[in-house]
């Protein structure tokens, strides 16, 4: 039984889990709308080139294969992201409950601000991948300035015959940057 003390801590780390939760969602979203990459699939491909050799054909024969080995890279940064959702829950609760209250949404924003930031840094090589076949240049723009809405990828994507988002959603590009009939 949770006792009355830590019952707030509780509801910070499961209110941030709960964030994550929606951060995933929406980076699905995302993913099946723009075909932009989640952060668990571009982490998962910026750390597979990274370990040596030996290594990575160890564990794909302990994993009996690449797909085992690539859903364990997912599986692994989506629990990553819940737990990351449930530390900042419990700082913001923290920050909360002590004298620091008034700062408490500041520091966790600038904390959140900085797991971005360092995210971006991260998978900037990664952030090429498109789903849904754009050409590179175009693609990294998407996911590193978080586009959302149509017509802000319609702005961004303005460099080429017919790169508006409407096409990238139909999953129809095709290497040429031209719709496919």
């Amino acid at each position: 039984m949770v006792n009355g003390s830590s019952r707030p801590y509780l509801k910070g780390a499961i209110s941030g889990v709960f964030a994550a939760l929606v951060l995933i969602a929406s980076s699905l979203i995302v993913r099946a709308e723009f075909g932009i990459g989640t952060i668990a699939e571009l982490a998962s491909d910026r750390i597979a080139p990274l370990t040596g050799i030996p290594l990575f054909f160890k564990l794909l024969n302990l994993l009996s294969g690449y797909s085992h080995l690539k859903q364990l890279g997912i599986v692994a940064t989506l629990l990553l992201e819940l737990a990351g959702g449930a530390i900042v829950g419990l700082l913001y609760t923290r920050l909360q409950r002590s004298e620091r209250r008034p700062r408490a949404m500041a520091v966790t924003s600038a904390v959140v601000a900085g797991i971005l930031l360092l995210t971006l840094v991260g998978l900037w090589p990664n952030l090429l991948t498109n789903y849904d076949g754009l050409p590179p240049l175009t693609a990294r723009p998407l996911p590193s300035s978080a586009c959302s809405s149509r017509p802000l990828c319609s702005s961004q994507l303005s460099s080429g015959p017919d790169l508006s988002c409407a096409g990238a959603s139909s999953r129809r590009w095709s290497a040429t940057n031209a719709v496919e009939p």
